[in-house]
């Protein structure tokens, strides 16, 4: 317990605690121990700068990150840091007409400061000592703008995070407030939004009022050949303090059915999801790895629809790998004539199979299995995007494919590439949703995805 109460500070690099026979014992049945903790400390400031680029579902990009960290702000172990990034991003899916050559057509800066401290602070008495509790701060500012629309957003948080006997971690954020606005949106993308309100809904300006609670169950033991398991519940509220105080004061409407706070209206929602993972070891280099996704976010009261920050995807490195990112839904709906597709959801459900083994050197092989899709929680304007618990299984799409990992201890560079199997629609007017032997496989049902660690 005392290596990971000081293992959790920043402050500290390496925690090694020896034993060594006392000199002075007490009788000769009995051995006296002294202990020695040698603690090799990082150090205190730091300016980091680095260069990276970014290939998500074909989607190359660079990005130039700036930060300062102070290790001890207060002289209590505080953890303080403050990010500038500044971004760009050629994205096909929002791609400008006659500037396919364009370098960049999505650009993005922000900057974020965020402070913890290993203290619990709340207003009652709390063993720190055991939970080895934190409280976070943050605040951030984001600019994105691409051919389509600007989107500026804004968020402050207030959180902590302690720990539980062994395995457990719990999360809450009783304050996550954040503001996203649209502007200079095209013509092309305001048609694509306001031919559906479940379209429009999701790009409005909205106020979030949240809070959010997690936990987390990892039995992972270093250095043990041992199967073990990873599962998070999350959940999310939004908007429902606000709502009732404005009910409350007898607070007007807008023209919409919507109340406002600094004359923007705010969202309300709960949202819910649960992640299941079980890693099956065979040996060092080989295991099967069997996971499950489910979540569902649902508006009402004072929203009509999600915001698009807090919807679902599927496809990318990621989730389904044999669709690009965003691709993927919703259900079995199938437009072929809105050029613009972008499918974002309210539920989510995703399977996956991973039997991951060593090839040589530094280079790990991976075969995988993708089942999921995404849904919209109602949905009376787009054919066969609401999800039904009676028949969703068949809207389920399903992938496969191969990957290499180059594992360098300290880092793992992954690159997989996936196939679809099954589409969520049926194919060529049949009654098979099969894609292999109903048609002949195109360039579009093969995806590569570049990716920075293990996807689950």
């Amino acid at each position: 317990r005392t290596q990971k109460n000081l293992s959790s500070y920043s402050l500290f690099k390496l925690v090694n605690i020896e034993f060594t026979p006392s000199e002075y014992q007490d009788s000769k049945d009995t051995v006296n121990l002294d202990c020695s903790i040698n603690i090799t400390p990082e150090k205190r400031q730091s300016i980091n700068v680095d260069v990276e680029g970014t290939n998500t579902s074909g989607d190359w990009g660079a990005a130039l990150n700036t930060s300062y960290t102070n290790r001890n702000l207060f002289h209590g172990a505080e953890y303080f840091n403050l990010k500038l990034k500044l971004a760009g991003e050629y994205n096909k899916v929002l791609k400008e007409d006659g500037e396919y050559m364009r370098l960049f057509n999505s650009l993005e800066y922000g900057v974020a400061v965020n402070l913890t401290t290993p203290k619990f602070l709340v207003p009652f008495k709390w063993d720190n000592k055991r939970s080895r509790a934190k409280t976070n701060c943050h605040l951030e500012y984001n600019f994105l703008q691409t051919p389509d629309y600007t989107r500026p957003t804004s968020q402050a948080s207030l959180g902590y995070i302690w720990y539980g006997k062994r395995f457990w971690t719990y999360t809450l954020s009783p304050i996550d407030i954040s503001y996203i606005r649209y502007y200079d949106i095209s013509e092309r993308f305001s048609n694509f939004i306001n031919s559906k309100n479940y379209y429009k809904y999701s790009y409005e300006d909205y106020l979030l009022y949240g809070n959010n609670f997690s936990v987390t169950y990892f039995n992972k033991r270093n250095y043990e050949l041992r199967d073990y398991q990873y599962v998070r519940f999350y959940t999310e509220l939004c908007g429902n303090a606000m709502y009732l105080l404005c009910k409350a004061t007898g607070k007007e409407k807008n023209g919409s059915g919507m109340y406002e706070t600094f004359s923007c209206p705010f969202a309300q929602y709960i949202k819910t999801e649960a992640d299941y993972r079980y890693y099956d070891v065979v040996t060092p280099n080989t295991m099967f790895v069997y996971r499950i996704f489910g979540g569902i976010a649902v508006p009402y009261g004072n929203s009509s629809g999600l915001p698009s920050v807090k919807k679902y995807y599927g496809g990318g490195a990621n989730s389904m790998r044999a669709w690009e990112s965003r691709l993927l839904g919703l259900g079995s709906h199938h437009d072929t004539t809105n050029t613009f597709q972008y499918y974002l959801g309210d539920v989510k459900l995703e399977m996956n199979f991973e039997s991951r083994f060593h090839l040589f050197w530094v280079l790990n092989g991976a075969v995988f299995v993708d089942v999921g899709n995404v849904w919209s929680f109602w949905n009376d304007e787009l054919e066969g995007a609401e999800f039904h618990l009676k028949d969703f299984y068949k809207d389920l799409a399903v992938g496969t494919g191969f990957g290499l990992r180059f594992d360098f201890s300290f880092l793992v560079v992954r690159c997989d590439v996936g196939v679809k199997v099954r589409e969520p629609y049926t194919i060529n007017n049949t009654n098979s949703h099969l894609i292999w032997g109903n048609r002949s496989l195109n360039r579009d049902d093969f995806n590569l995805n570049i990716g920075i660690g293990y996807p689950f």
